[in-house]
């Protein structure tokens, strides 16, 4: 019943009725204000004036009425003109306060409809924010929970988590076709920033290596992420690790040494880099190659414990940095 109320309220023929109905009483007014000044304003303007028009030295002839009938019709005469002044100048001001009042009530709908939208998109934002919390704290069922209602054109951060969060719970292999559509999705903001591309980009090099073991293709979109975010320092450890797998060792070890070359805080850039340099070291057969690429894994180990700690409980069972073990056990 309201939706119908709603819908008749603002329907364009009830808003041109209201229109046309303001209109006609307007010209009505006018006419009955043009009608009493043609009888009554005129004739007394040109009673008043008349003395201004006549020669000074020109007889003054006889004006007053002769009885008191025609004084009080006289009278009477002049009274209707000023309140038919009286009451056009009324009409004309009930009718700009009409209009104005409109437009103010127009103005709060308005403002209130904007409001409630801001509430609701703050409600939503809430909900959005929880979840990237719970994704941070990789409580994956818990942010799927808050933001699985969230409609996925709220902005490109919520198909982007939805993906992150199908990635990160347990899945099977149909996940892989669903996760690639929301990102897809988020590309498709025409909003986004080159920043925000990067990461979309370097989360679908995640996907292809994860779910498809396709290497080129994570290459390849590691490679989009970096040339739309050239500090994007996660992209350029997606590529070294496309690389790796691929075959391309010292490329990706290159890619590594330019990664935190840009950025001497990145853990992970130097974490992987020793694990690069100890796989190198152990198909080295020149012995002082070897010490080098040895001193090399480790140098850029004790760069990684130092900047995150928690990289030494990752290391106690990577295969990756085996070669130098023994070296790496006490650190």
């Amino acid at each position: 019943m309201d939706l119908n109320w709603w819908k008749i309220k603002h329907s364009p023929i009830l808003f041109m009725s209201k229109r046309l109905v303001i209109v006609i009483l307007l010209l009505i007014l006018l006419f009955l204000t043009f009608l009493y000044c043609k009888c009554h304003l005129l004739p007394a303007a040109k009673i008043i004036l008349k003395p201004l028009t006549i020669s000074v030295t020109a007889p003054i002839t006889e004006t007053e009425p002769h009885t008191v009938f025609e004084a009080v019709l006289n009278g009477a005469n002049f009274a209707i003109v000023y309140i038919s002044i009286l009451l056009a100048i009324t009409a004309i001001l009930i009718t700009v306060m009409c209009f104005w009042w409109e437009k103010k009530l127009s103005i709060l709908e308005k403002c209130n409809q904007d409001y409630e939208i801001f509430k609701e998109n703050s409600s939503r934002q809430a909900y959005l924010i929880t979840a990237k919390i719970f994704v941070i704290d990789e409580r994956f069922s818990e942010a799927w929970e808050q933001i699985k209602d969230l409609p996925e054109n709220l902005n490109y951060e919520v198909p982007l988590y939805k993906a992150k969060i199908l990635m990160g719970q347990p899945h099977d292999e149909y996940v892989f076709p669903a996760v690639m559509k929301l990102l897809s999705r988020a590309l498709l903001f025409p909003t986004i920033t080159s920043e925000t591309k990067s990461i979309i980009f370097r989360e679908m090099s995640r996907v292809y290596f994860q779910e498809k073991r396709d290497y080129k293709k994570a290459l390849e979109y590691a490679e989009h992420a970096i040339k739309e975010d050239y500090t994007h320092w996660s992209a350029y450890n997606a590529r070294a690790l496309a690389l790796r797998h691929l075959g391309n060792l010292d490329e990706a070890i290159t890619v590594l040494e330019e990664c935190i070359k840009g950025n001497n805080k990145y853990d992970a850039g130097f974490y992987n880099l020793s694990c690069y340099y100890a796989q190198k070291m152990e198909r080295e057969r020149d012995g002082v190659k070897k010490l080098n690429l040895k001193d090399m894994a480790v140098s850029n180990y004790k760069a990684a414990i130092r900047l995150q700690p928690k990289n030494k409980e990752y290391s106690r069972t990577d295969p990756d940095l085996s070669p130098i073990r023994k070296e790496i056990r006490d650190l």
